[in-house]
């Protein structure tokens, strides 16, 4: 049973449903009304696309009437204007901004009708309001130049979508590449060198044998990233490795032997490994002489040779080519007399002053250097006399120098002298005579000459050479009176010459001579003239002794008496009772005269009532 209050409540909720929908209506007939006005540029993208069609059109025709005007796609290259129109009329497509707008002109009819109504017809004519009805106002197309854009490189904001079918056409294969490896050796060298990578194994060398090529080739390859390392060898650097890529993109790296390569779409690179030899030195020791140790220093280090049988020698293999030094320390009792160094190309220098070899290795060469020492040594020179002792002098190689007899002998040594040729030479010293000279020579190199008193010294290095120099006291001192033997001097008649002696005259109590007169030599013998031989102990008055006379009456102390005996008389030496000392000399004793003393002068005259033609006289020698 629906009791009142049901019909009340539906009846209630009917009357809410109506009302929401009028307010719905009026709502959205108000917000039409109410939109002042607006506008809106588009393209739009349909499908219907009234390009071509509409631009060969003229302007206002209606290509598609009836097509709704909203959903036509205007031209692309015109700009749409909307503006609303009174509610019920179609909205007007107007040109673009840029177009001049049309002047509408509006005409306004008014028709009046007056229609009686029911009521009593008056006698009047009543006012009539007219209703007018108004027609909407259409403005007539406008005439629209179609707007030609300019040029632009800009991409439409909306493009056309356009359904086409395409034909899927292959994407070309790019071209190979190729790669080129190149092996250079310093110096061309048969030596292999082997390399791996990216391109497999292969090995190249660097000379004129064709059992292996010094380039490979590598065609056909696609784009991409490749690598070549280079084995690594003993005895070998690798000094150089270069690619040229014509963009650049390889690179390379020296420490690890490694070229990478950035291979594109038929490019050709070439890569080159580039390797250096390294050389030996060879460090040779001579002397001469005695052996040694050496020391060297310089690029190569310290280091010491030690010469056995006079040799050594050091090899410094496995060396970078460059420059290097070598000098051998200065050594005591030695002198560095060569050094020279056998390089192939010449490049090397030495300095024998510095003891320094600048060698200059390049690469595989080897470089020998001979550094030739020889010992110094040394001279003995020894002085022996006999019969006494005097000063003597020496000249030559070894310089001027004199040696001093003491008990007969004396001697000097010259140490630390190079090897090489001395002369040594004995002034010639009065009374005493070169009666020796001889020297002792390790390999016998030296000799002498007794007549020159000359020893020619051959001193090798380490060696000691001592020459003897014998001389003996003359048993027959002379004091020459004239230039020099057989020669004279003449005594006037009546004149004297007094002679003071070094070696005085003494007597020596036996039977021999003890002092000789030497006369003008003649024919075999002496041509001998009228003479007398006196002496003194200190040559004061009073204290000459007559010791020999010849003329005058006075033919004693001589054994020349039996002979002729007159002045200029020539005695020659075959005289059965003379003896001619010399040749030239008369032996006088004087042991029957004096009995002793140490006489110091002696006075020869020449006695008057000779010839006349005075006396001549060579030589006194006095017997010690």
């Amino acid at each position: 049973m629906i009791s009142n209050r049901d019909v009340y409540e539906w009846g209630l909720l009917g009357i809410l449903l109506l009302l929401g929908i009028l307010f719905t209506l009026i709502a959205g007939q108000m917000a039409i009304r109410l939109v002042p006005s607006w506008q809106a540029e588009a393209d739009m993208g349909s499908n219907i696309d009234p390009d071509a069609t509409y631009a060969s059109q003229p302007v206002g025709a209606e290509i598609y009437s009836s097509v709704r005007q909203e959903i036509l796609t205007p031209p692309a290259w015109q700009s749409i204007y909307w503006t609303p129109t009174p509610y019920g009329q179609e909205p007007v497509i107007l040109p673009s901004p840029t177009a001049p707008l049309p002047t509408p002109t509006a005409t306004t009819t008014a028709t009046v009708t007056s229609t009686p109504a029911n009521t009593p017809t008056s006698t009047g004519t009543p006012t009539a309001t007219p209703t007018a009805t108004a027609t909407p106002y259409i403005p007539p197309p406008p005439t629209v130049t179609p707007y030609t854009p300019p040029p632009s490189t800009a991409t439409p904001t909306a493009t056309p979508t356009a359904t086409s079918t395409a034909t899927n056409t292959p994407t070309p294969t790019p071209p190979p590449g190729s790669i080129t490896i190149v092996k250079d050796s310093l110096p061309d060298h048969p030596q292999d060198f082997a390399f791996g990578g990216s391109l497999g194994a292969f090995t190249l060398d660097d000379d004129a044998d064709p059992t292996l090529p010094n380039s490979a080739l590598f065609t056909n390859l696609v784009a991409g990233n490749y690598t070549v390392t280079e084995a690594a060898l003993a005895g070998w650097d690798l000094t150089g490795l270069v690619c040229l890529d014509p963009d650049n993109g390889s690179s390379v790296n020296l420490g690890t032997r490694t070229a990478v390569i950035d291979l594109d779409p038929g490019e050709a690179i070439t890569c080159t490994f580039t390797n250096t030899q390294r050389g030996t030195i060879v460090i040779v020791k001579n002397t001469s002489g005695d052996d040694a140790t050496f020391g060297f220093s310089g690029s190569l280090g310290n280091f010491n040779l030690t010469t056995v049988g006079a040799t050594a020698s050091q090899t410094f293999a496995n060396q970078t080519p460059g420059a290097y030094t070598v000098t051998e320390a200065a050594a005591s009792g030695w002198t560095l007399t060569g050094l020279v160094c056998a390089d192939p190309d010449g490049g090397s220098s030495v300095n024998l002053a510095t003891r320094t070899a600048a060698i200059d290795l390049d690469p595989g060469e080897t470089v020998t250097c001979t550094f030739t020492n020889a010992n110094r040594g040394a001279i003995v020179i020894i002085k022996n006399t006999v019969g006494g002792n005097s000063t003597f002098s020496f000249t030559g190689g070894l310089g001027s120098f004199n040696l001093a007899t003491v008990g007969g002998t004396a001697s000097t040594t010259f140490a630390n002298q190079l090897a090489g040729t001395y002369a040594v030479t004995e002034s010639a010293l009065a009374n005493w005579t070169l009666t020796g000279l001889a020297c002792t020579d390790p390999d016998g190199g030296t000799s002498v000459n007794l007549s020159s008193r000359t020893a020619t010294i051959d001193l090798d290095g380490g060696e000691t050479v001592a020459c003897t120099f014998l001389n003996s006291a003359n048993p027959y001192p002379n004091v020459e009176i004239g230039p020099g033997d057989y020669d004279w001097s003449t005594i006037p008649d009546g004149g004297s010459l007094v002679l003071g002696l070094t070696t005085p005259i003494r007597p020596h109590g036996n039977s021999g001579w003890d002092l000789v007169y030497y006369e003008r030599a003649a024919g075999s013998g002496i041509l001998m003239d009228f003479v007398t031989i006196e002496i003194s102990v200190d040559g004061s008055p009073g204290s000459w002794i007559t010791i020999f006379a010849y003329g005058g009456g006075l033919y004693w102390n001589s054994l020349i008496a039996p002979c002729p005996q007159a002045d200029n008389t020539d005695i020659p030496a075959a005289c059965p009772s003379v003896t001619l000392i010399g040749g030239t000399g008369v032996g006088i004793d004087v042991d029957a005269i004096v009995a002793s003393g140490s006489y110091y002068y002696i006075r020869i005259t020449s006695p008057v009532g000779g010839a006349g033609d005075g006396c001549d006289v060579d030589a006194i020698e006095v017997y010690p």
